[in-house]
């Protein structure tokens, strides 16, 4: 299933031309939400997430009703979101949730008062909000690095390499965050691997997103820094006791050796769990039939 040719030099050119023209739409479209945005929050974490779910949802909309059109479930967005996305949710959560009895009972980490003036988002007095804004953040981040990218990276590449390329670019887009070290990099492109084998696996987006929600709710709540940023949605506070390389140290648990296990985890239940085969057909998978199809009418008799 995953290692299909890439197939003819035009439809590789053509696929990365596409996944180019994306990025790049999506980039500029979010760096002007963000200009237009910028006088309704002081909050750069509000302003970064809300603008790059508009960004990316926009570019991405147009390009599935630019000709041939495509449904939204070929990002494996379909209309069916209940089941995979309960899956992913119970499989963020439960991940993290477990990672962090386990530091907690190993003597890696503990639950200390919160100091205010260490938190850079306090929204113990407004979870829903907090929830909302880590909802939207995972949102952007899903369609824009595991939605139509991935599908055409895929269509260029093969599915498995997509995944690779995708994981890259999503470690890159935390490398800059608090706290991030060679390993809270490694690690995060290896929970980006995990996130887009659930979407090939699963054919689903809505599972990579309930993952990647889930987590970063689970570790808000429950005190643990979410990628190296000190947000905050109760009273817990987990500060890491043991070494760095074992707890992910100010990056948040994801970080270390535990959220290794975590991702190793997650992979584990997706890979257990039976493949979704045949329906709903993917962008590359479409896009592939569309290029066979034009190669095949190339031929004299089909003129």
């Amino acid at each position: 299933m995953f290692e299909k040719p890439a197939g003819h030099w035009r439809q590789v050119v053509s696929a990365l031309l596409f996944a180019v023209l994306f990025f790049t739409a999506t980039f500029v479209l979010s760096a002007a939400a963000a200009w237009a945005l910028r006088s309704l929050t002081a909050s750069p974490l509000a302003l970064n997430a809300v603008s790059l779910f508009v960004g990316a949802g926009a570019v991405t909309a147009l390009l599935l009703r630019a000709p041939p059109a495509r449904p939204w479930s070929a990002l494996g967005l379909g209309p069916d979101f209940a089941r995979p996305l309960l899956l992913g949710l119970a499989l963020g959560a439960g991940s993290c949730a477990l990672i962090v009895a386990a530091m907690q009972a190993a003597g890696w980490a503990s639950w200390t008062p919160i100091d205010p003036s260490a938190i850079r988002f306090d929204w113990r007095g407004s979870v829903g909000t907090g929830l909302l804004l880590l909802a939207v953040g995972a949102a952007g981040e899903e369609l824009f690095v595991r939605g139509y990218l991935l599908q055409q990276l895929g269509r260029a590449l093969t599915p498995s390499a997509a995944v690779a390329v995708t994981s890259a670019a999503f470690a890159l887009l935390h490398a800059a965050n608090p706290g991030a070290t060679w390993q809270a990099v490694a690690n995060t492109a290896l929970y980006g691997g995990v996130f887009g084998l659930a979407v090939l696996w699963r054919r689903s987006l809505w599972v990579s997103l309930g993952v990647h929600y889930s987590w970063n709710c689970a570790e808000a709540l429950l005190g643990a820094n979410v990628s190296g940023i000190t947000i905050r949605l109760t009273e817990l506070n987990l500060e890491p006791t043991g070494a760095a390389w074992l707890t992910g140290g100010a990056y948040g648990p994801e970080a270390g050796a535990a959220g290794t296990a975590g991702a190793v985890l997650i992979a584990a239940v997706l890979w257990r769990l039976p493949r979704r085969e045949g329906t709903p057909l993917l962008l590359w998978e479409l896009e592939t039939q569309t290029d066979a199809g034009d190669a095949r009418c190339e031929r004299p008799d089909c003129r």
